[in-house]
């Protein structure tokens, strides 16, 4: 029975998992996923699958409760008919159901064709690690291994006739021994450092600011399922001055405000982050991916301040730079990056003026291709 319910589970489950490949982007749109995360699971509202129910047969002394009933009624007594202001017209259920947040995260990067993300740089990064690959003849007790003594000892016995099979008994000398080795083997010290940042100044509406929060909560959980516990997240906001938010639900929590707007003001605060000699995360040895939202409305003066920061500072420092658009607005800082990103590899552009371009957006900024 138990192996019965674990099967019908793993097919609700691959049942649900397909619902949402299918209907993601209404999931987006509607901000359905965001603000339903738990500890490690997001409920997924499912108003189209349909749970069987038990309805009356005509089996001997058979009824719904009370009194007669007829084929086809439905036991919780709820029919067309019930109560006097009822409707007569069928309407959808709504339930809901747990996915993991990795498996959130396979669902986007099967439906968005997302590539993993890779180190800048390799050879810079390498780190030596010992891994256990190979078998010696001598060695610490604590490092025995068990099998191959075992099966060592065994076909001694048997090949000189010591072993007897109605007492089983297999006693290793010291020629049987073996124990495991290790080899120093270089890997990638593959840590990211995401850096988030996004305009929260008095030009940003209530629907723009939707908008970044779907777009990063989504990144958030596809690039958390890629680097799991080495991911790294700072949290930036701006005005005409940016800060660093120390809190997740904080970054996400914050609406606007009534300032100006100064972009290179966060621009020169991610800096800080990983060149200098106070920066937490050397540039050598991270791998950043940055992803600024806002709208291009920009103190003038400061738009070639901002390129100019982008070209000699941030692009040659970090693996990707990528600018949401959150409007449909041509602003002058805008064009100026989307020129940047016909021109550097590392740099990509996405207009996102609403939840439905969502999707596309991401697939621009963590695709395989640009």
């Amino acid at each position: 029975m138990a192996g019965i319910i674990d099967s019908d589970y793993r097919r609700f489950r691959e049942i649900v998992k397909g619902h949402v490949r299918k209907n993601l982007k209404q999931y987006i749109v509607n901000g359905e996923l965001i603000g339903k995360e738990g500890k490690d699971y997001v409920r997924v509202p499912l108003p189209y699958i349909n749970l069987p129910k038990f309805i009356y047969n005509d089996s001997e002394n058979a009824g719904i409760g009370q009194g007669d009933g007829e084929e086809g009624d439905p036991i919780d007594g709820y029919g067309e008919e019930y109560g006097e202001e009822g409707g007569n017209q069928p309407g959808d259920i709504m339930y809901e159901a747990d996915l993991s947040l990795e498996e959130i995260a396979e669902i986007l990067g099967e439906k968005l064709e997302l590539a993993e993300l890779k180190p800048k740089s390799v050879d810079r990064i390498l780190k030596e690690k010992d891994k256990y690959k190979s078998i010696r003849k001598t060695g610490p007790e604590s490092l025995r291994h068990f099998k191959r003594t075992y099966q060592s000892a065994l076909k001694r016995m048997i090949s000189t006739g010591e072993y007897k099979p109605e007492k089983p008994i297999v006693i290793p000398v010291r020629q049987d021994k073996h124990y495991r080795s290790w080899v120093r083997e270089p890997e990638p010290n593959a840590k990211a450092l995401i850096i988030y940042g996004r305009d929260v100044s008095g030009s940003m509406d209530d629907e723009r600011v939707d908008i970044v929060r779907n777009a990063i909560w989504c990144q958030d959980i596809w690039i958390r399922s890629q680097y799991k516990d080495r991911v790294h997240h700072a949290y930036l906001a701006h005005h005409s001055d940016a800060w660093e938010v120390d809190d997740r639900e904080k970054f996400f929590s914050i609406y606007n405000s009534s300032g100006g707007t100064v972009i290179s003001s966060i621009f020169n605060k991610m800096i800080e982050l990983f060149d200098g000699p106070l920066a937490r995360y050397n540039k050598e040895l991270w791998n950043i991916y940055i992803f600024y939202y806002g709208d291009g409305e920009n103190y003038e003066s400061d738009n070639d301040k901002c390129i100019s920061i982008l070209q000699e500072k941030i692009i040659p420092s970090v693996n990707l730079f990528c600018y949401g658009h959150v409007t449909n607005a041509s602003t002058n800082f805008q064009k100026k990056v989307m020129t940047l990103s016909n021109q550097s590899p590392n740099t990509r552009y996405a207009e996102i003026s609403t939840n439905i371009q969502i999707l596309d957006a991401l697939k621009k900024f963590l695709g395989a291709k640009k």
